[in-house]
């Protein structure tokens, strides 16, 4: 209970210094500046998702240590240094994006695609609380550098460095003594004399994982690549609060859930399919209430509460909120759903789902926009997650009748 309590308090931690970055963004610069980080982030984010191979659940849900952890690693590294350049060469051939703001969420994404497999390892191991601490000690420090470079020099461009150097420090010095500690301890070779081989083999497993993340996070994407095209970076960077807030929440979700696939893999091992279904429907009726109330808190409180900390120049966000409240309220209901998916590694279900997801996000968001302007750009987002949610369940109902 402590760790699970170490782990939530964590996530929680860290999705409001997310929240804090661009909330320091829009206070101290424009819509236009907003727009960039928001617009950099759509770019990279899905290329970092494929590059992680989402090992973060995978190595979690390898209870029975079909590949080593540095098997992992090696692969890890090499797909992180490939993405990292593609990067690169994509920020600067898109001439939107802010180039300060755009490489320090290049670094930061690079970094974070770095830790996922630390954090997989630790849930392996039932120990989500040293993630908790990670994630909450990045969180205060990315936003104490931050916050520092900005009384120095003044500029927003030189103070979001804050962001990836926080991480770096929380790496270097929690991070990855653990992680090595741990798995020194648990006698394997700390090197990286891995068979390559077993990579291959381990990126073959894992790839439709890696393009089912990179299709999710087109899905999360395309709704800011539209509006960065077709209404310009200003009007983007003005309803990105709402956006943003909505990204937010369904990472605590990912997170928050993420602590059962290990007990959800043991149980199905084991036959214990009832025990799952028990389970993941109690998780579940807890999501719905709190996606309920978060529906209530946004549609009466979400204008006023924009206002307040955005300001009025982001005033648009606040009537969206509702809207992408039941967004993520259904997509909590889909991740609880999706526990059961990857802790039966049927990964190449997960892949086939993200891309059927896709396509219909693609066309609901467009039509959206068509005819109702901004918001139908919200209307298509909700419809996308009730689409992900009821395809969920119909996998998880066609994975338990074939076991």
């Amino acid at each position: 209970m402590v760790r699970s309590t170490y782990f939530l308090a964590g996530n929680l931690a860290f999705v409001f210094a997310q929240f804090a970055v661009l909330l320091f963004i829009a206070r101290l610069g424009t819509p236009v500046a907003v727009g960039g980080y928001m617009l950099a982030l759509a770019v990279l984010n899905p290329m970092f998702f494929f590059a992680r191979l989402d090992m973060r659940r995978a190595y979690a849900a390898d209870s029975e240590g079909t590949h080593s952890y540095y098997d992992y690693r090696k692969l890890n590294i090499g797909l992180i240094s490939i993405i990292a350049v593609v990067g690169v060469l994509a920020l600067v051939l898109d001439g939107e994006t802010v180039p300060g703001l755009a490489f320090a969420v290049l670094v930061s994404r690079a970094i974070d695609s770095y830790l996922a497999l630390n954090y997989g390892a630790h849930l392996q191991s039932g120990r989500q609380h040293v993630i908790g601490i990670s994630l909450a000690l990045r969180g205060a420090l990315s936003i104490l550098c931050i916050f520092l470079l900005y009384a120095a020099t003044s500029s927003i461009t030189v103070a979001i460095w804050g962001l990836p150097l926080g991480w770096a420090l929380i790496l270097a010095f929690w991070d990855a003594p653990r992680t090595n500690r741990r798995h020194a301890a648990a006698g394997k070779e700390a090197s990286f004399s891995s068979d390559s081989h077993a990579v291959r083999d381990l990126f073959f497993l894992l790839i439709p994982l890696g393009i089912a993340g990179l299709l999710g996070q087109l899905n999360a994407s395309f709704p800011r690549l539209l509006l960065a095209d077709v209404e310009g970076t200003d009007v983007l960077g003005q309803v990105s609060p709402a956006l943003q807030i909505h990204a937010v929440v369904l990472i605590l979700a990912q997170s928050a859930f993420q602590p059962l696939i290990p007990i959800v893999s043991r149980s199905l091992r084991e036959g214990k399919n009832r025990s799952v279904v028990v389970v993941l429907l109690k998780v579940g009726c807890g999501a719905a209430l709190v996606g309920l109330a978060s529906c209530l808190g946004a549609y009466l409180l979400g204008p006023w509460a924009i206002h307040i900390t955005f300001g009025e120049a982001y005033a648009m966000a606040g009537s969206f909120l509702g809207i992408a409240a039941i967004s993520w309220s259904l997509r909590l209901l889909s991740d609880v759903a999706n526990v059961l998916v990857i802790g039966s590694q049927k990964f190449k279900h997960t892949m086939v789902l993200q891309l059927l997801t896709l396509l219909v996000s693609i066309v609901f968001i467009y039509l959206g926009w068509k005819y109702l302007g901004i918001e139908g750009v919200f209307i298509g987002i909700a419809g996308t997650s009730g689409f992900a949610f009821l395809s969920n369940i119909f996998l998880c109902q066609l994975i338990l009748r074939r076991r």
